[in-house]
């Protein structure tokens, strides 16, 4: 810990022993939002925020049940959706980034419900939010997501980051670390990175608990539309992981009526998606997700897991089975 602070301090740091010993880690409960056969999301709850920007569109998306949906409906209604949450997160947050709202306002299914009975399944009917109904969020810092899940039920879902592309780009000399860049006004924490994992309800055996996914989400705008769609339809809607997480990904741009989709999204959604009335940019994700998914839950007897890597990583994103 000496050296380390020693290290610091000579990058222009100002690091005390004191400093390192005080910083401890903090637990907070989750965000547990009731899902289907007695399963559950959990996200990270605030002053985290991409975990409480998760969980409300993830709740809204439940109830308006897209992901049993096909083709064009279903990217309709999802883009609707993502809409809708933008316009209601003045329900929540302020535009200082404080929640003002206690978890159990975030995954309320009445609220939820309501946001969804809403939506129109056949035009784009949704506004994106104006004045001060508009709390855009800043871009922040990128990130990076590790996931894990052992054949006993463990799993972890964690996103890291140095609030900046290689931290300060200092090394501490004597260890051979690179320095993170302090947070402040020019140097945000990421925003929008979340991890995210689906579990059976708390049962009176412990050895009859389960878990289904782990996924984390970096890399921006339209992160957490990516991880909630990804998470519904496959769990929900019974779609393979490797598929969804190469798929096309769709987005409406903060404070704006532009539906971004990446070139994959087939023609004839594409058209359909126009003559509902949304407006199409086309544009690449920076977006990226890690995910395992345990479709029969672990422990089990017969336990068979997936694991991907976004492909958008350009191989710099790795998997391993033991």
């Amino acid at each position: 810990a000496r050296d380390f602070v020693d290290d610091a301090n000579s990058q222009g740091g100002a690091l005390t022993i004191e400093d390192m010993r005080a910083y401890l880690p903090e637990v907070r409960p989750a965000i547990t939002l009731p899902y289907i056969e007695r399963t559950q999301f959990l996200f990270p709850s605030p002053p985290v925020l991409g975990g409480a920007l998760a969980a409300d569109l993830s709740g809204i998306l439940v109830q308006s049940k897209y992901f049993e949906l096909d083709g064009a409906d279903r990217t309709h209604v999802f883009a609707e959706a993502t809409l809708a949450a933008q316009a209601r997160r003045t329900d929540w947050l302020r535009r200082d980034g404080l929640v003002t709202q206690p978890a159990y306002y975030l995954v309320d299914a009445d609220r939820h419900a309501m946001i969804a009975s809403a939506l129109d399944e056949d035009r784009h009917a949704q506004r994106p939010p104006a004045g001060d109904a508009a709390i855009p969020l800043p871009p922040g810092a990128d990130a990076t997501g590790i996931v894990a899940i052992d054949q006993f039920g463990s799993a972890v879902a964690c996103t890291v980051s140095m609030n900046g592309a290689f931290g300060s780009g200092k090394v501490a000399p004597s260890l051979g670390l690179l320095l993170a860049r302090p947070s402040g006004k020019d140097s945000l924490p990421p925003v929008t990175a979340t991890p995210l994992l689906l579990v059976g309800e708390a049962r009176v055996k412990k050895d009859e608990e389960r878990v289904f996914m782990a996924a984390t989400v970096t890399g921006g705008p339209g992160a957490t539309e990516a991880l909630a769609d990804l998470a519904l339809r496959v769990s929900g809607g019974g779609q393979g992981l490797e598929s969804v997480l190469a798929g096309p990904r769709l987005y409406y741009a903060e404070g704006t009526d532009a539906l971004v989709i990446e070139p994959g999204l087939p023609k004839d959604q594409q058209a359909a998606l126009r003559a509902r009335g949304h407006t199409l940019h086309p544009g690449a994700s920076g977006v990226r997700i890690n995910a395992i998914y345990c479709d029969s839950g672990v422990p089990n007897e017969n336990q068979a897991c997936a694991a991907f890597a976004d492909p958008r990583g350009f191989g710099l994103g790795a998997v391993g089975d033991r």
